[in-house]
């Protein structure tokens, strides 16, 4: 999943290369070593597959503005050559495929049916309608009982449940351990929990579980692009809006990067989408692609944000960066992702496995 992710990703800056008459030598998914590479006859390109598989690139000419021991005739053909509308252009590329298979992605997951929280707008086509746990806090009892996300309550203490807020009341009302019907897939199951007083502050009961109330919601062809580019966007912004509270929390040293999932633990929510079916898969590859869109626009080195920032210094000086600067900027850069990678997929080994 994440290399067809980061091949669409690649494929972006790859066609818009191409379109803005850049020279592209490589097109590459995952790091080296190199298991297999390919140059079609009469092409510059050589296509390549690397053994290790958390990224991939494409190698254009004059990117990191070094131009030695070319032909004259390849000169016009930079990277540095062309306007810094075009650069930047090249640069979004990625992003903007990501976003594009996103909005694909759920709208194609709309005409299927997915599963989404009801508001007022979808309240009244939503089929399916019940009470879904959504997040499960650490060390709660919700945890310790062997709750998951994606289990539907039932009925608590007897009494059928049809809003989140039900669950609150009756929890927080009732005495003792608390009996709580849930359904997991097709398979009814009957829990006993012991409300915590401290898993949530202010709360005298609480059983440590996020709660919504959700519905299978279908669109027809048409309309659903147009609700999946709403999703889409407004998915985007709150994706922006929560990387931007992780990085002031990190500033303030108050980030918690257990927060952060890696390759270890995409592949098992991949698995957990995977068994709810089609829709379901089809609507988390969308949100990892929109966070790998929304990842790759910030303003860090070695990352599409930050080489976008550089083009837009340099056409503010008139001047290009030297080659030297720009390896040790990416350079950096890249050493703190992939060190910032190495982290959390220990994280995700320690608390998976």
């Amino acid at each position: 999943m994440l290399s067809f992710l980061v091949f669409i990703h690649e494929l972006g800056h790859f066609l818009i290369a191409k379109r803005a008459g850049i020279r592209v030598d490589e097109f590459a998914i995952g790091f080296p070593p190199k298991i297999f590479s390919y140059t079609p006859q009469g092409s510059e390109t050589t296509y390549s597959l690397n053994a290790i598989p958390f990224g991939g690139y494409v190698k254009i000419y004059g990117e990191d503005g070094t131009e030695e021991n070319l032909e004259s005739i390849d000169a016009s053909r930079s990277m540095t050559k062309v306007s810094k509308l075009w650069q930047i252009a090249v640069l979004s590329g990625g992003v903007v495929f990501n976003f594009i298979l996103a909005w694909v992605l759920i709208s194609i997951s709309l005409m299927l049916g997915t599963i989404a929280m009801i508001d007022e707008s979808n309240v009244d086509i939503a089929t399916d309608q019940r009470v879904m746990v959504t997040t499960i806090a650490p060390s709660s009892p919700a945890e310790s009982a062997g709750i998951k996300t994606g289990d539907s309550i039932l009925s608590i203490q007897g009494q059928p449940i049809s809003y989140p807020e039900q669950v609150i009341n009756i929890v927080k009302t009732s005495e003792g351990d608390v009996n709580v019907q849930i359904k997991r897939d097709d398979e009814l199951k009957d829990i006993t929990l012991t409300p915590s007083n401290t898993i949530v502050e202010g709360s005298s009961r609480a059983l440590g579980i996020g709660i919504e109330k959700v519905g299978t919601i279908s669109y027809s062809f048409p309309h659903s692009f147009v609700k999946g580019f709403d999703y889409t966007l407004g998915t985007s912004k709150i994706f922006i809006s929560g990387l931007y509270d992780l990085v002031v929390r990190s500033w303030q040293g108050e980030a918690d990067l257990n927060e952060l999932s890696g390759p270890v633990g995409i592949a098992r929510m991949s698995g957990e989408a995977a068994s709810q079916g089609i829709a379901a898969l089809l609507s988390f590859m969308a949100l990892l692609s929109l966070n790998l869109a929304v990842l790759n626009i910030m303003p860090f080195p070695a990352l599409d944000g930050g080489r976008i920032v550089i083009v837009i210094l340099e056409s503010i000086r008139n001047k290009q960066f030297s080659a030297k600067t720009l390896q040790w900027i990416n350079g950096a850069g890249f050493i703190l992702l992939m060190g910032l990678m190495l982290i959390v997929t220990i994280g995700d080994i320690r608390r998976y496995f």
